[in-house]
């Protein structure tokens, strides 16, 4: 279920992103990283289906979405056209998201 909740909502984002932005290589970056979010809970999946998954598989793929998230947010765009600096993104709309490191965090412990 978690894995199909995962999908759906990355697709909806993918799709709010092509509708809203220019379609060039700023935009193919966000979709890129999107697919990593994706590949990382298909990790997930597949060892979960296996049912015989270690038992720190789960603190890995909850470790390896922050670091991704962390990758996207703070590292600019290398091709967005308008460059802000690295404190600058963290300023404005961004900061809202590291509520999202918290409950990732706690998602973590839950599996």
């Amino acid at each position: 279920m978690q894995f199909w909740a995962r999908t759906a909502s990355l697709a909806v984002i993918a799709c709010f992103f092509s509708l809203i932005s220019r379609w060039d290589a700023s935009l193919l970056f966000v979709l890129t990283g999107l697919v990593l979010f994706q590949l990382i809970g298909l990790i997930q999946f597949l060892f979960a289906r296996r049912r015989t998954a270690r038992w720190w598989i789960g603190y890995l793929v909850g470790t390896l979405d922050i670091i991704l998230l962390t990758v996207l947010l703070v590292t600019p765009n290398p091709f967005s056209l308008e460059v802000a600096p690295a404190a600058m993104q963290l300023r404005e709309g961004s900061f809202k998201f590291l509520l999202i490191f918290v409950c990732l965090g706690a998602l973590t412990l839950s599996t």
